[in-house]
C-alpha cells in the first residue's frame, strides 16, 4: 500500500482501480487528508461494504444531534438518555445470553467493561443534558474535540501514543481545537445567543468522557471481542441511565407522546447507538481507525443540513470559522498520529 507522506502535500495521485479489468485512471487532486488519500491510492480495490459502513456511521452520527435536540423539546435529558440506552441494549441483549447460554461468555469481561462502562455513563449524561443549552450544529461540531482528549489520554495511558508529544503537527492540532471550540462559543467576545456557559462546560466535559472511553476501551477490552464487550458496556450504562432516569427524570411523560414521537426516539436509539457501533467496528476492522476518525468528520455536516432542514437551526459565520477550524485541527491531529504510527512501523535498522 502506498502511504501518504508531507512530500506530496501538494498534488496527490488517487489510483481507481476498475472493478472489471480495466487499467485505473490517475487523477491530480489538491487535498491534504491522509486518511482519505491512504484508502483512494491503495494499489487492490476496497471492499465497498467497509466503506458503505463508514457511511453509516457518519450519516448516524450527524443524525443524533438533531434527534435529542428536536426530543429535548417533549422530554427531559434523563429520560431521554434513559429510554435510548434502553433499548439500544435491548438490540444486544439477544446476542449476549446466546453467548452465555452456549458458555462462550470470555472470563473477566464483566469486571474488565467496568472502567469503560463508568466511563461511557457520564458521558453519556453530560452528551444527553447539552442540547438543552446549545443547538444541533454547535453539538455536532464542538463534540468532535473527544479525538483530541483521545490522543491526549493515550500518550497518558498508553505507551505506544507518546511519541505524539514530540510532533509539531499535534501541538498545532490542539490549538486549532481550542480556537475552533472558542469560535462556536464566542460571538464578538461574548457568548453566542443560542449557546451557554453550561452549554460549553457540558459538551467539553462529554468529549473529554468520550475521549478517555476510547483509550479505556483500549486499555481494558483488547483482549475481548468488540461486539461481546459493547453489548456488556451497553448493558452496564442502559441500567446506570435508568436508575438516573427513575431518580430525576419524570418518566410519566412519556406517556403522552404521540406514535410518531415514540417511533423517533426508538430511531435516534437503533440508528444513533445500536446500529452505528456496529457498522463503527466493522469499519474499523477493514479500514483502520486514522481514515474512519478522518472520515468522522463530515458528520458534523450532516448534522448541519439535518439541522437545517427539520429544526431551521443553523450556525452564524463566526461559528462556520469554529466549525473549519476544528475539522482542520482533527486533520492535524490524524496526520501527527499517522507519522508516529508510520515511524513505529518502520524496521529498525
Amino acid at each position: 500500500m502506498k502511504t501518504w507522506s508531507p512530500r506530496s502535500s501538494i498534488y496527490l495521485t488517487f489510483r481507481f482501480t476498475i472493478v472489471n479489468g480495466l487499467e485505473g485512471v490517475e487523477r491530480r487532486s489538491f487535498l491534504f487528508l491522509p486518511p482519505l488519500c491512504n484508502i483512494l491510492t491503495q494499489t487492490q480495490p476496497v471492499k465497498l461494504t467497509p466503506l458503505l459502513c463508514l457511511g453509516a456511521v457518519i450519516c448516524g452520527l450527524g443524525s443524533v444531534p438533531v434527534f435529542i435536540r428536536y426530543l429535548a423539546q417533549l422530554l427531559d435529558a434523563w429520560t431521554v438518555n434513559g429510554i435510548r440506552y434502553a433499548v439500544a441494549s435491548l438490540c444486544w441483549l439477544p446476542l449476549l445470553f446466546i453467548v452465555h447460554r452456549r458458555g462462550d461468555l470470555p472470563p473477566g469481561l464483566w469486571r474488565a467493561a467496568l472502567i469503560p462502562a463508568a466511563v461511557n455513563l457520564l458521558g453519556q449524561m453530560l452528551w444527553g443534558l447539552s442540547p438543552y443549552y446549545n443547538t444541533a450544529p454547535v453539538n455536532a461540531f464542538a463534540v468532535r474535540i473527544s479525538f483530541l482528549f483521545t490522543i491526549v489520554f493515550g500518550f497518558l495511558l498508553l505507551p505506544d501514543e507518546r511519541g505524539l508529544v514530540r510532533r509539531t503537527w499535534f501541538w498545532i492540532g490542539a490549538a486549532g481545537c481550542v480556537a475552533g471550540v472558542a469560535l462556536l462559543f464566542l460571538e464578538n467576545g461574548v457568548l453566542s445567543t443560542d449557546v451557554s456557559l453550561m452549554g460549553g462546560l457540558l459538551i467539553v466535559g462529554c468529549s473529554c468522557c468520550f475521549g478517555g472511553y476510547s483509550v479505556a476501551v483500549r486499555r481494558c477490552l483488547a483482549d475481548y471481542s468488540a461486539r461481546i464487550s459493547f453489548a456488556v458496556v451497553s448493558l452496564y450504562t442502559a441500567t446506570g441511565l435508568l436508575v438516573a432516569m427513575l431518580w430525576q427524570g419524570d418518566y410519566t411523560a412519556v406517556a403522552a407522546l404521540s406514535g410518531k414521537n415514540w417511533l423517533l426516539l426508538i430511531a435516534s436509539a437503533v440508528v444513533g447507538i445500536a446500529v452505528t457501533h456496529v457498522a463503527l467496528y466493522r469499519a474499523l476492522q477493514q479500514i483502520g481507525a486514522l481514515s474512519c476518525t478522518g472520515g468522522l468528520n463530515l458528520s458534523p455536516v450532516i448534522a448541519l443540513v439535518l439541522a437545517w432542514v427539520f429544526l431551521g437551526e443553523t450556525i452564524t459565520s463566526t461559528q462556520y470559522g469554529g466549525a473549519i477550524c476544528l475539522l482542520v485541527a482533527v486533520t492535524a491531529l490524524l496526520y501527527a498520529q499517522a507519522t508516529v504510527k508510520e515511524k513505529s512501523s518502520e524496521p529498525s535498522a
